[in-house]
Protein backbone atom coordinates (compact mmCIF):
# COMPACT_ATOMS: atom_id res chain seq x y z
CA UNK A 1 0.00 0.00 0.00
CA UNK A 2 2.75 2.44 0.96
CA UNK A 3 4.59 1.46 -2.22
CA UNK A 4 1.59 2.52 -4.34
CA UNK A 5 1.44 5.90 -2.57
CA UNK A 6 5.20 6.36 -3.06
CA UNK A 7 4.93 5.65 -6.79
CA UNK A 8 2.03 8.12 -7.17
CA UNK A 9 3.97 10.92 -5.48
CA UNK A 10 7.18 10.23 -7.40
CA UNK A 11 5.29 10.22 -10.68
CA UNK A 12 4.30 13.83 -10.04
CA UNK A 13 7.90 14.82 -9.18
CA UNK A 14 9.43 13.47 -12.39
CA UNK A 15 10.13 16.12 -15.03
CA UNK A 16 7.36 16.01 -17.58
CA UNK A 17 8.27 15.92 -21.26
CA UNK A 18 6.37 18.14 -23.61
CA UNK A 19 3.44 16.27 -25.08
CA UNK A 20 1.94 17.78 -28.24
CA UNK A 21 -1.38 16.07 -27.45
CA UNK A 22 -1.58 17.46 -23.92
CA UNK A 23 -4.16 20.03 -22.95
CA UNK A 24 -2.85 23.43 -24.16
CA UNK A 25 -4.54 25.21 -21.26
CA UNK A 26 -2.82 22.91 -18.74
CA UNK A 27 0.59 23.46 -20.37
CA UNK A 28 0.02 27.21 -20.40
CA UNK A 29 -0.98 27.18 -16.73
CA UNK A 30 2.16 25.30 -15.65
CA UNK A 31 4.40 27.55 -17.73
CA UNK A 32 2.71 30.65 -16.38
CA UNK A 33 3.23 29.50 -12.79
CA UNK A 34 6.94 28.92 -13.37
CA UNK A 35 7.41 32.25 -15.12
CA UNK A 36 5.59 34.12 -12.39
CA UNK A 37 7.65 32.38 -9.70
CA UNK A 38 10.92 33.25 -11.47
CA UNK A 39 9.86 36.86 -12.03
CA UNK A 40 8.64 37.27 -8.46
CA UNK A 41 11.81 35.75 -6.99
CA UNK A 42 13.98 38.09 -9.06
CA UNK A 43 12.01 41.16 -7.94
CA UNK A 44 12.13 40.09 -4.28
CA UNK A 45 15.90 39.54 -4.46
CA UNK A 46 16.46 42.95 -6.06
CA UNK A 47 14.35 44.78 -3.49
CA UNK A 48 15.89 42.87 -0.57
CA UNK A 49 19.42 43.56 -1.85
CA UNK A 50 18.77 47.32 -1.84
CA UNK A 51 18.02 47.25 1.87
CA UNK A 52 20.51 44.59 2.93
CA UNK A 53 24.26 44.24 2.78
CA UNK A 54 24.04 40.87 1.00
CA UNK A 55 24.63 40.43 -2.71
CA UNK A 56 21.63 40.08 -4.97
CA UNK A 57 22.87 36.78 -6.43
CA UNK A 58 23.19 35.28 -2.93
CA UNK A 59 19.69 36.38 -2.02
CA UNK A 60 18.36 35.05 -5.32
CA UNK A 61 19.98 31.65 -4.71
CA UNK A 62 18.50 31.50 -1.21
CA UNK A 63 15.04 32.52 -2.40
CA UNK A 64 15.17 30.04 -5.27
CA UNK A 65 15.26 27.15 -2.80
CA UNK A 66 13.06 28.61 -0.06
CA UNK A 67 10.44 30.47 -2.10
CA UNK A 68 10.48 29.88 -5.86
CA UNK A 69 10.58 26.08 -5.90
CA UNK A 70 7.93 25.66 -3.18
CA UNK A 71 5.70 28.15 -5.02
CA UNK A 72 5.94 26.14 -8.25
CA UNK A 73 5.58 22.83 -6.40
CA UNK A 74 2.41 23.85 -4.58
CA UNK A 75 0.92 25.28 -7.74
CA UNK A 76 1.49 22.03 -9.65
CA UNK A 77 0.63 19.61 -6.88
CA UNK A 78 -2.69 21.19 -5.97
CA UNK A 79 -4.40 20.08 -9.20
CA UNK A 80 -2.54 16.74 -9.13
CA UNK A 81 -3.82 15.82 -5.66
CA UNK A 82 -7.29 17.06 -6.58
CA UNK A 83 -7.43 14.85 -9.70
CA UNK A 84 -6.03 11.89 -7.75
CA UNK A 85 -8.70 12.24 -5.05
CA UNK A 86 -11.45 12.52 -7.66
CA UNK A 87 -10.18 9.46 -9.53
CA UNK A 88 -9.84 7.34 -6.39
CA UNK A 89 -13.26 8.35 -5.07
CA UNK A 90 -14.99 7.82 -8.42
CA UNK A 91 -13.38 4.40 -8.77
CA UNK A 92 -14.57 3.37 -5.29
CA UNK A 93 -18.12 4.50 -6.09
CA UNK A 94 -18.15 2.73 -9.48
CA UNK A 95 -16.67 -0.45 -8.03
CA UNK A 96 -19.20 -0.43 -5.19
CA UNK A 97 -22.06 0.03 -7.64
CA UNK A 98 -20.76 -2.79 -9.85
CA UNK A 99 -20.29 -5.15 -6.93
CA UNK A 100 -23.80 -4.41 -5.64
CA UNK A 101 -25.29 -4.89 -9.11
CA UNK A 102 -23.60 -8.28 -9.52
CA UNK A 103 -24.82 -9.38 -6.10
CA UNK A 104 -28.37 -8.23 -6.88
CA UNK A 105 -28.83 -9.94 -10.25
CA UNK A 106 -27.07 -13.21 -9.36
CA UNK A 107 -27.94 -15.34 -6.37
CA UNK A 108 -25.52 -17.88 -4.96
CA UNK A 109 -27.00 -20.76 -6.98
CA UNK A 110 -27.04 -19.26 -10.45
CA UNK A 111 -23.99 -17.00 -10.28
CA UNK A 112 -21.16 -18.07 -12.55
CA UNK A 113 -17.65 -18.53 -11.30
CA UNK A 114 -16.43 -15.56 -13.35
CA UNK A 115 -18.97 -13.20 -11.83
CA UNK A 116 -18.03 -14.32 -8.34
CA UNK A 117 -14.37 -13.57 -8.99
CA UNK A 118 -15.31 -10.19 -10.49
CA UNK A 119 -17.30 -9.36 -7.35
CA UNK A 120 -14.34 -10.38 -5.18
CA UNK A 121 -11.97 -8.29 -7.30
CA UNK A 122 -14.22 -5.25 -7.02
CA UNK A 123 -14.35 -5.67 -3.26
CA UNK A 124 -10.56 -5.79 -3.07
CA UNK A 125 -10.34 -2.72 -5.33
CA UNK A 126 -12.68 -0.80 -3.05
CA UNK A 127 -10.61 -1.72 0.01
CA UNK A 128 -7.29 -0.77 -1.63
CA UNK A 129 -8.45 2.58 -3.02
CA UNK A 130 -10.24 3.48 0.22
CA UNK A 131 -7.04 2.73 2.17
CA UNK A 132 -5.02 4.89 -0.23
CA UNK A 133 -7.43 7.77 0.28
CA UNK A 134 -7.18 7.42 4.05
CA UNK A 135 -3.39 7.05 4.23
CA UNK A 136 -2.31 9.41 1.45
CA UNK A 137 -5.04 12.03 2.12
CA UNK A 138 -4.98 13.65 -1.35
CA UNK A 139 -7.98 15.83 -0.44
CA UNK A 140 -6.11 17.51 2.43
CA UNK A 141 -2.93 17.74 0.38
CA UNK A 142 -4.81 19.40 -2.47
CA UNK A 143 -6.38 22.01 -0.20
CA UNK A 144 -3.06 22.62 1.56
CA UNK A 145 -1.15 23.00 -1.72
CA UNK A 146 -3.71 25.38 -3.20
CA UNK A 147 -3.76 27.53 -0.07
CA UNK A 148 0.02 27.56 0.30
CA UNK A 149 0.60 28.44 -3.35
CA UNK A 150 -1.91 31.29 -3.24
CA UNK A 151 -0.57 32.55 0.10
CA UNK A 152 3.05 32.54 -1.11
CA UNK A 153 2.07 34.40 -4.27
CA UNK A 154 0.14 37.06 -2.35
CA UNK A 155 2.92 37.45 0.21
CA UNK A 156 5.54 37.84 -2.51
CA UNK A 157 3.68 40.54 -4.43
CA UNK A 158 2.78 42.37 -1.20
CA UNK A 159 6.49 42.49 -0.33
CA UNK A 160 7.48 43.71 -3.80
CA UNK A 161 4.92 46.54 -3.84
CA UNK A 162 5.17 47.32 -0.11
CA UNK A 163 1.55 46.56 0.67
CA UNK A 164 -0.13 45.28 3.80
CA UNK A 165 2.22 44.64 6.73
CA UNK A 166 5.21 45.73 4.63
CA UNK A 167 3.91 49.24 3.99
CA UNK A 168 5.64 51.03 6.86
CA UNK A 169 8.45 48.56 7.63
CA UNK A 170 12.12 49.20 6.97
CA UNK A 171 13.71 47.23 4.13
CA UNK A 172 15.69 44.86 6.37
CA UNK A 173 12.79 44.32 8.77
CA UNK A 174 10.37 43.79 5.89
CA UNK A 175 12.54 41.06 4.40
CA UNK A 176 12.87 39.33 7.78
CA UNK A 177 9.09 39.46 8.23
CA UNK A 178 8.62 38.12 4.70
CA UNK A 179 10.87 35.11 5.35
CA UNK A 180 9.12 34.37 8.64
CA UNK A 181 5.77 34.50 6.85
CA UNK A 182 7.01 32.13 4.12
CA UNK A 183 8.18 29.69 6.77
CA UNK A 184 4.82 29.80 8.56
CA UNK A 185 2.97 29.06 5.31
CA UNK A 186 5.18 26.06 4.54
CA UNK A 187 4.87 24.76 8.10
CA UNK A 188 1.09 24.63 7.70
CA UNK A 189 1.47 22.34 4.68
CA UNK A 190 4.07 20.21 6.48
CA UNK A 191 1.58 19.85 9.34
CA UNK A 192 -0.48 17.49 7.15
CA UNK A 193 2.28 14.88 7.30
CA UNK A 194 3.01 15.67 10.95
CA UNK A 195 -0.60 15.21 12.01
CA UNK A 196 -0.79 11.97 10.05
CA UNK A 197 2.36 10.67 11.75
CA UNK A 198 1.08 11.73 15.17
CA UNK A 199 -2.24 9.99 14.57
CA UNK A 200 -0.34 6.74 13.95
CA UNK A 201 2.39 6.91 16.60
CA UNK A 202 0.69 9.34 18.98
CA UNK A 203 1.90 12.87 19.83
CA UNK A 204 4.19 13.53 22.74
CA UNK A 205 1.52 15.48 24.60
CA UNK A 206 -1.15 12.89 23.82
CA UNK A 207 -3.15 15.24 21.61
CA UNK A 208 -3.09 15.71 17.85
CA UNK A 209 -2.83 19.36 16.87
CA UNK A 210 -5.10 20.59 14.06
CA UNK A 211 -3.65 21.62 10.74
CA UNK A 212 -2.51 25.21 10.76
CA UNK A 213 -1.83 25.30 14.53
CA UNK A 214 1.93 25.54 14.76
CA UNK A 215 4.27 26.33 17.59
CA UNK A 216 6.73 29.16 17.27
CA UNK A 217 10.06 27.72 16.14
CA UNK A 218 13.35 28.27 17.91
CA UNK A 219 14.95 30.93 15.78
CA UNK A 220 13.41 32.50 12.74
CA UNK A 221 13.95 32.28 9.03
CA UNK A 222 15.58 35.67 9.26
CA UNK A 223 18.37 34.32 11.45
CA UNK A 224 18.63 31.35 9.08
CA UNK A 225 19.24 33.46 5.98
CA UNK A 226 21.71 35.65 7.86
CA UNK A 227 23.72 32.56 8.84
CA UNK A 228 23.46 31.10 5.35
CA UNK A 229 24.76 34.31 3.81
CA UNK A 230 27.53 34.58 6.40
CA UNK A 231 26.19 37.73 8.06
Amino acid sequence: MLRIIYVLEKADEKPKRSNPNADPESRCSRTQRRREAECLTSKIAKKAARGCESKEEDLHCYLEHRFERPLVKYGCRGPFYSHAFTLLSATVVAAGFGSSAISAVNDSQTASEALRWIAIGLGVLISVFTAINQLWKPDLRSVGSYRAGNALRREGWDFVFGRGSYRSAEADQAFEAFLDRVKEIQMQVDAIDEVQAESISGPEDGKVKPIGETTKPEGSSASGWRAWLGR
